[in-house]
C-alpha cells in the first residue's frame, strides 16, 4: 500500500474511532469540542477523516473522553498493521 493510501486510511480510521467513542460516551460534537477546547468545525473534519489530529489534539480529545491516547489510536494501528500484511 502506498503512503498516500496509508495517510487516507489512517485519517478515516482515527475519525471513525473518535466518533465511536464520542457516541459511546453520549456526547454531541458540540459537547466534545467544548470539553476538548477545539472548534466544532475541526472536530467534524476529524470525524469525517478529512483532518489528522496532532499529538496535542489527541491528548485533549482523550482527556475529554476520559480515556488515554493509546486507546483512541490503537484500533487504527491494528488495522494499519493488517493492511501492511
Amino acid at each position: 500500500m502506498n503512503s498516500r493510501l496509508h495517510r487516507g486510511m489512517i485519517k478515516k480510521e482515527i475519525g471513525a474511532e473518535l466518533r465511536r467513542m464520542r457516541v459511546e460516551h453520549g456526547l454531541t460534537q458540540e459537547a466534545l469540542s467544548h470539553n476538548a477546547d477545539i472548534s466544532i468545525s475541526f472536530l467534524k473534519k476529524l470525524e469525517a477523516g478529512n483532518k489528522q489530529p496532532s499529538a496535542l489534539t489527541l491528548f485533549k480529545l482523550s482527556r475529554a473522553l476520559e480515556t488515554t491516547p493509546d486507546k483512541l489510536i490503537l484500533p487504527t494501528y491494528q488495522k494499519w498493521l493488517e493492511a501492511e500484511g
